[in-house]
C-alpha cells in the first residue's frame, strides 16, 4: 500500500511539472468553465425555446461553419509550426484579409441566394452569417497565434467570455420572444466577445509593431498544402455535419432535426471539454518533437490511453441514462433529443479520441490521404441520407449514420497512429 502510494505521489509530481501537462490544464480549465456556463444554461433555453428553434438555429450554423471553416484558406493552422515572428504575424495577416473577403463575397451570395428564392423578408436573419463567418476566422486565426507563442490563459479567458456572452443574451433575446433569432443573435455576440478578448493582447505584436518579411504570393506558394489540400479536408470534414442539417432539414420535420441538433451540441460538451485543448496543446507538442527528430508514435499512444480513459465512462453513462437525463434537466419537449443522444454516442466517443490527435496529417504532410479519407466517410453518409431519407424513420436513419461514422473513425485512429510510425521507420533505415 505504501508503495502504492508513493508511486502515485511521484507520478502526479511528474505530470504537474510536465509543460505538455500545464498547457493542457490551462486550456482545459477555461474550457470546462465556458462548457460550464453553457451547460448550466441550457436548460433554461430549452425550456424558452422550442425544437423548431433550434431546427432554423441549426440551419444558420450550417451554412457558417461551411464557409467559415475555409474563409482563411486554412493558413491560419501553419502560424504554430513558423518559427520567425515576423512571418508568424504575415500570415495571420494575409488570413485575416482572406476571411474579410470571403465574408463580403459571402454576403452577396446570400442576399442573390435569397432573392432567387423569393425569401428575402422571411429568411433575412441569413444576412447575419457573414458577421460570424468573419467573427469565427479572427477567433481561428487569433487562437492559433496564441497557441504559437504559449499564451494558453488568453485562449482560456477568451472562451470564458464567449460563453458567458453568448448564454447570456441568448436567455435574454429567448424571455424578449425573439424565437430562432434570438439564438442567432447570441451565437453572434459571443463571437464578437471572444475575438475582442483575443485581439486585444494581440492586437499592437501582430499589426502595429512587426514588419512585413515576405509578399503574399510567397506565403500563398509556401503553404500550397493548407490551400490546395487542407482547406478541401477541413471543408469535407465540415460538410459532413453541416450537409448532414441541411439535408434533416429537407426530409424530416423541424421538431425532429431541432432534437437532434440540441442533442448533438450537448453531447459535444464533454468532446469540447478536453478534446480540443488536447489538439492545440498535442499539435505544438508534435511539432516540436518531429522539429527536434524525436519519435512522436509513443506520444500519440499516450494521448489515445488518456482520451479512452476519460471518454470511456462519460459516453457509456451517456449511452445509458441520456434519455432520464434529457428529461429531467431540460424539460418533457426535449425526451426524443435524449433517445437520439443515446444513438449518437458511439461515434462521439470515437469522433473524440481521433480529433485530439487529427493535426498528424498536417505536420506530416499527409493530407491528400486524410482528404481521401473524409470524402469517402462523407460521401457515405450524404448518399445514404440522399438516397433513403424518404424511406427511412429518423431513428432508423441515424443507427445508420452512427454505425458509418463509428467505422471511419476507427479507422481514422489506426491511421493517425501509422503514419508517424512509417515516417520513422523510414528514418530509421536512412540512418
Amino acid at each position: 500500500m505504501g508503495n502504492s502510494s508513493f508511486s502515485r505521489f511521484v507520478f502526479w509530481e511528474k505530470l504537474k511539472k510536465s509543460e505538455f501537462f500545464r498547457h493542457v490544464f490551462t486550456l482545459t480549465i477555461g474550457t470546462t468553465f465556458a462548457q460550464a456556463v453553457n451547460f448550466l444554461i441550457t436548460p433554461i433555453l430549452s425550456r424558452i425555446y422550442q425544437p423548431a428553434d433550434y431546427a432554423t438555429f441549426s440551419l444558420f450554423t450550417s451554412v457558417v461553419t461551411q464557409i467559415s471553416v475555409i474563409s482563411t484558406l486554412r493558413l491560419e493552422v501553419a502560424i504554430p509550426s513558423i518559427q520567425e515572428e515576423k512571418e508568424a504575424n504575415d500570415l495571420a495577416r494575409l488570413a485575416l484579409r482572406i476571411a474579410l473577403i470571403v465574408s463580403i463575397v459571402s454576403l452577396f451570395g446570400i442576399i442573390f441566394f435569397l432573392i432567387l428564392q423569393g425569401s428575402l423578408l422571411k429568411d433575412a436573419i441569413l444576412l447575419g452569417a457573414p458577421i460570424a463567418i468573419l467573427l469565427t476566422a479572427v477567433n481561428q486565426i487569433l487562437n492559433f497565434y496564441s497557441t504559437r507563442i504559449k499564451t494558453y490563459r488568453t485562449n482560456s479567458l477568451s472562451r470564458v467570455c464567449s460563453a458567458l456572452t453568448t448564454g447570456l443574451l441568448s436567455v435574454l433575446f429567448g424571455w424578449l420572444g425573439w424565437g430562432a433569432n434570438g439564438l442567432v443573435y447570441g451565437f453572434i455576440a459571443g463571437l464578437a466577445v471572444g475575438s475582442v478578448s483575443l485581439m486585444l493582447p494581440l492586437f499592437n505584436r501582430i499589426f502595429i509593431s512587426s514588419v512585413k518579411a515576405n509578399t503574399n504570393s510567397y506565403y500563398l506558394t509556401r503553404f500550397r498544402q493548407f490551400v490546395l489540400i487542407n482547406t478541401p479536408h477541413a471543408f469535407l470534414d465540415t460538410l459532413e455535419i453541416s450537409g448532414v442539417l441541411i439535408l434533416m432539414n429537407h426530409y424530416y420535420s423541424d421538431n425532429t432535426v431541432g432534437s437532434y441538433f440540441f442533442a448533438f451540441r450537448v453531447l459535444l460538451l464533454p468532446v469540447s471539454l478536453i478534446g480540443a485543448s488536447v489538439f492545440q496543446v498535442f499539435y505544438q507538442k508534435m511539432s516540436a518533437e518531429k522539429n527536434a527528430g524525436r519519435p512522436v508514435s509513443p506520444l500519440i499512444r499516450s494521448v489515445y490511453i488518456r482520451m479512452a480513459g476519460i471518454g470511456i465512462p462519460i459516453f457509456t453513462f451517456l449511452f445509458f441514462f441520456s434519455e432520464d437525463l434529457f428529461r429531467i434537466i431540460f424539460g418533457a419537449n426535449w425526451i426524443l433529443s435524449g433517445q437520439l443522444a443515446s444513438i449518437l454516442c458511439p461515434w462521439l466517443f470515437f469522433n473524440f479520441i481521433a480529433s485530439s490527435v487529427s493535426s498528424v496529417s498536417l505536420i506530416y504532410n499527409r493530407q491528400a490521404t486524410a482528404i481521401l479519407i473524409a470524402g469517402l466517410s462523407m460521401s457515405l453518409r450524404l448518399g445514404i441520407l440522399f438516397c433513403l431519407g424518404d424511406i427511412l424513420s429518423f431513428t432508423s436513419m441515424l443507427k445508420t449514420l452512427t454505425l458509418i461514422s463509428s467505422f471511419a473513425m476507427i479507422f481514422a485512429i489506426w491511421w493517425y497512429h501509422n503514419v508517424p510510425r512509417i515516417y520513422e521507420s523510414v528514418l530509421a533505415k536512412k540512418s
